[in-house]
């Protein structure tokens, strides 16, 4: 019996070895699902990378030059001016021609040095949202203002891919020999932003800096293009659009906001964008001469950070006192057909970066919205009463 007893044993370890196996079978299991999830995500991830890469040639292999290439030289202080007498018939399609006048504004007339009697000038600041990107030169909003306002006569003082400081220093170089009753100074949400670089689009351009409370001018004389700079210019737009681009410019941007105080690079474009228009508003204020911000609601202002912005520049207004017009509560009064409507759907004429301009129908909203705010201001009554 004890020998028995003894020879059934091996047979029982065997049976408590059979019992250990299906414990280590869910273990292997997971290991291979562990694996297969690892294959299938690499998978995705080369598909993802491959795909981003294919759309970058198909855009790059279809892209031609930025619109205003084929209206702008270079300027040492600007960084890009619009060519004097440039005349552009059908610059954005058939019957949407450009015309730029010898002084280089987007009007189809000279201006003298003085307002004509019985006119009041109004000079209009800002970027391709005032030049009028994508309409001819009868629909930009600046020229409707004009027709809306009998007695005004409204320089075209927008240019495409300006910054506030670039506007700002077009501005400076202009004021002294032209006469003017009025100045509106209009800004996108991306026009701050466009301050704490030193590039645009591939382009060199001043950039501001806030050092102690004082803006320092830099970058300057800005250097020209070369000509490699020419050739690569147009595909910056679909690089930009590769997510391995994306992640390290974010990454550069989290390092940039990660420098010792008092550099320039903590400098926000809100609060170089609030230097420049305290400057602004003193040399008006110096002057006698009534000044407006504009502040032209985009399809940018959708996004809880330009919110955030909009609400900071709004509230320092409010501080400073300055005459503003800020259109974005009125869009955000209209139905979803309605905005819609106001912005170009697509781009046009072969032309990058159209999508989300004013439309013609934009264009005679903010004239309309921006004639009655101004008709409503006390501190402009004397003036339009003329």
């Amino acid at each position: 019996m004890l020998v028995r007893g003894w020879g059934a044993f091996p047979s029982d370890e065997g049976e408590r070895k059979l019992d250990i196996e299906p414990q280590r079978a869910p273990q292997s299991r997971l290991r291979k699902l562990g694996c297969s999830l690892l294959c299938g995500l690499l998978i995705l991830l080369l598909f993802e990378g491959a795909a981003s890469v294919v759309l970058f040639m198909r855009d790059a292999s279809g892209v031609r030059i930025a619109a205003e290439r084929r209206h702008t030289d270079h300027d040492p202080e600007l960084g890009w001016v619009n060519q004097p007498q440039a005349h552009i018939p059908d610059m954005y399609g058939p019957n949407k021609p450009l015309s730029i006048n010898a002084q280089g504004f987007r009007n189809r007339s000279d201006f003298q040095p003085q307002v004509p009697p019985g006119r009041v000038r109004v000079v209009c600041s800002g970027d391709s949202f005032t030049l009028g990107y994508g309409v001819g030169d009868d629909d930009t909003w600046v020229q409707l203002l004009e027709l809306g306002l009998p007695g005004v006569q409204t320089v075209n003082m927008g240019q495409g891919g300006y910054g506030v400081d670039q506007a700002y220093l077009w501005y400076l170089r202009e004021k002294e020999w032209l006469e003017h009753d009025l100045h509106i100074f209009a800004t996108v949400a991306t026009d701050f932003p466009r301050m704490e670089s030193t590039v645009f689009a591939g382009t060199g351009k001043p950039r501001f800096q806030l050092v102690d409370g004082h803006l320092l001018l830099g970058n300057v004389p800005v250097p020209a293009p070369g000509w490699l700079d020419r050739q690569v210019q147009p595909y910056l737009g679909p690089l930009h659009d590769l997510r391995s681009v994306q992640l390290i410019s974010r990454a550069k941007a989290r390092l940039g906001t990660q420098s010792s105080p008092g550099t320039a690079s903590t400098s926000s474009g809100a609060d170089l964008g609030i230097a420049v228009f305290r400057a602004l508003a003193d040399q008006h204020r110096l002057a006698g001469r009534p000044w407006v911000w504009l502040y032209l609601p985009s399809i940018q202002d959708r996004d809880q950070p330009i919110r955030e912005m909009h609400a900071y520049l709004n509230s320092a207004a409010q501080q400073y006192g300055w005459l503003c017009v800020d259109l974005v509560p009125e869009l955000d009064a209209l139905s979803e057909a309605e905005a819609e409507s106001l912005f170009i759907a697509e781009d046009i004429a072969g032309y990058r970066n159209a999508t989300g301009h004013y439309s013609e129908a934009g264009n005679r909203w903010v004239a309309a919205r921006l004639q009655e705010h101004l008709l409503r201001m006390p501190e402009l009554v004397e003036l339009f009463a003329r």
